[in-house]
């Protein structure tokens, strides 16, 4: 049996970015975030795209803490154990390019999550090179749709 390595991260800085911190210069609230490597992802050999998921991503609610241990989601947003989360309006699961904050290379992503916490618009990813999970902010990603590019 393989073992499977998990991190649980919890962010004040991501708390404080997102104006959760508390009234009155009261200390921050915290946002719990997990992220996991994918398991059944390989790194994407050539221009194909594979076919979207069946499973394993998150639509039409926010996410608890319990969806993020599962592997469901990538990230969660809530505070003093209160979901900030609401779903987007976009197709989940969907093709995407991710732009590199570092390079600006464009990278082939999945969008596995997208919600909507405390006015930012964040995206779930599942990186096709890497089979990495990861998190960015909607303007930082290009959807696609769900037809798989050319």
């Amino acid at each position: 049996m393989r073992c499977r390595r998990e991190r649980l991260v919890r962010v004040t800085t991501l708390a404080v970015a997102l104006g959760l911190s508390g009234a009155c210069g009261g200390s921050p609230k915290e946002v719990a975030i997990v992220a996991r490597p994918s398991p059944s992802a390989s790194p994407s050999a050539g221009p194909a795209w594979p076919p979207l998921p069946t499973s394993g991503f998150l639509k039409g609610r926010a996410a608890t803490l319990r969806d993020a241990q599962e592997g469901t989601a990538v990230f969660v947003a809530e505070s003093n154990g209160r979901s900030l989360g609401t779903p987007l309006a976009i197709d989940v699961p969907q093709y995407a390019l991710l732009t590199s904050r570092k390079t600006g290379r464009k990278i082939r992503v999945i969008v596995i999550q997208a919600e909507r916490a405390a006015g930012t618009d964040t995206i779930g990813y599942l990186d096709l090179e890497t089979g990495l999970k990861g998190v960015t902010t909607l303007p930082e990603i290009a959807l696609l749709g769900r037809k798989p590019p050319e």
